[in-house]
């Protein structure tokens, strides 16, 4: 196990030392999360998950489409690519390509997808005026 604490010189003051602890910290738990990547599921629940998003995405373009209004064809994207990512992990996943899907950049790109998806999914709450109600 690595100490996390090395002894510091003297003149350091203590708010400068929790800072670097914390950040040494955050670095450390920030690395240990993205080695857990869209690769932890099981290949049963990627192609569920894509069929469900590529099923919604579809819907929104169709009806953007529909309407004429290139707002909706934006709201389609993200649903969209999170759909293609995770049918194209879970065919990585079926060919044995765990080690792939582990990569930095393939873990990012997964990010990016989610957020766009995410991103996408409140600009469209806030664009209808509606909020999620809890309770």
């Amino acid at each position: 196990m690595a100490t996390f604490y090395k002894k510091r010189a003297p003149e350091a003051s203590t708010p400068v030392m929790i800072c670097c602890c914390i950040i040494g910290r955050f670095k450390i738990i920030s690395t240990k999360l993205m080695k857990k990547s869209f690769a932890t599921l099981p290949q049963p629940a990627l192609w569920v998950f894509a069929a469900l998003l590529g099923l919604s995405g579809s819907m929104d373009l169709a009806a953007g489409m529909e309407r004429g209004r290139p707002v909706e064809l934006f709201f389609a994207v993200g649903p969209l690519l999170m759909a293609v990512f995770l049918a194209w992990c879970a065919l990585q996943r079926r060919a044995g390509r765990d080690a792939l899907l582990a990569s930095p950049p393939v873990t990012l790109a997964g990010y990016v997808c989610f957020g766009l998806f995410v991103g996408g999914f409140v600009v469209k709450l806030v664009m209808r005026g509606t909020t999620l109600a809890v309770g």
